[in-house]
This record gives structure tokens, C-alpha cells and sequence, in this order.
């Protein structure tokens, strides 16, 4: 204080609670991503099922094109509470 830096004597209690407001913003801010990564891989799976599906290569690709198709959907459906566009 006597420098100017600041006018407020912090105690350890204002640290701590400083500290544990950054941590809490820093776990938010995680699992935010970490939805957002899966969201996207769902989604991913999901691409692929269609592409799978209309490919011109045979029933083996579509079947396997039907299953990631309804596992991401469901993966969607489950998990984010999408239902569709509005």
C-alpha cells in the first residue's frame, strides 16, 4: 500500500476466495468444452451414418452407416436434450 500498487490490505480469506472463484470459472469453462467436443463427435458420427447410408459401395456400408447414424442421434437426443430445429 505504502507503494501504490494498491489501496486494500488483503487478508488470506480474500486470497483464498479469489482462488476459489478462479477455479470455479476454470471447471465451468471445462466442461463447457468438454460438452462441446462430444456435441461435435456426436455430430461426426452422426455425418459419417448419413454418408455411410447412401453409399453407392454396398448393403455393408449402409448398414454400418445405419447404426452410427442412430447412435449419434441417440447420443443427442439423450444427452444434450436436442430435439431438432425450431
Amino acid at each position: 500500500m505504502a507503494a501504490g500498487v494498491t489501496d486494500r490490505l488483503w487478508s488470506v480469506e480474500d486470497l483464498v476466495a479469489l482462488w476459489e472463484a478462479y477455479e470455479q470459472r476454470r471447471a465451468e469453462r471445462a466442461a463447457r468444452m468438454l460438452k462441446t467436443v462430444a456435441i461435435f463427435m456426436a455430430l461426426t458420427v452422426t455425418i459419417t451414418g448419413l454418408k455411410l447410408l447412401f453409399s453407392p459401395h454396398g448393403s455393408d456400408d449402409q448398414i454400418i452407416g445405419i447404426v452410427l447414424l442412430a447412435a449419434g442421434l441417440t447420443w443427442l437426443w439423450e444427452r444434450t436434450g436436442f430435439r431438432g430445429l425450431k
